[in-house]
């Protein structure tokens, strides 16, 4: 994501084009291989998920914003009572907006640039950032 991070901040101070190219090239020399998936995660509000499976829930994340939008998509998956603890689902304590403000608020930022610049694909990274941070 920092490729993405690099580009939208340096586009919206106004930064020449070749020093916007420069910066997502040198972003993207640090980034690893991912492995893709066509599938869709079977997400539960647990929240119980691997990293490995980014793909699967980027998928899933990127179809729920294109359905519901990207306000609803995230009431129902990081605010809502039932992706948070206190959920009367029975499935354990999920802990979504715990994960949304983990790793010093990388999903934040993330989902922020997605809703400041209408690019609803890193909306749904953003949101799929949060499963990858375990708060134990």
């Amino acid at each position: 994501s920092h490729p993405a991070h690099s580009v939208i901040v340096l586009w919206s101070l106004g930064a020449h084009e070749s020093i916007i190219e420069a910066s997502y090239e040198a972003s993207c020399a640090m980034q690893s291989q991912l492995i893709k998936s066509e599938r869709y995660a079977p997400l539960s509000h647990s929240m119980n998920l691997l990293s490995s499976q980014y793909n699967s829930y980027l998928n899933f994340f990127t179809a729920e914003i294109k359905s519901k939008g990207a306000a609803v998509t995230l009431e129902e998956y990081i605010f809502s009572a039932n992706a948070n603890i206190g959920s009367t689902s029975g499935k354990g304590e999920p802990t979504m907006v715990s994960r949304f403000v983990d790793g010093l608020i990388h999903p934040f930022i993330h989902t922020r640039y997605g809703f400041e610049f209408g690019l609803p694909g890193m909306v749904a990274e953003g949101t799929q950032q949060i499963t990858d941070f375990n708060i134990e």
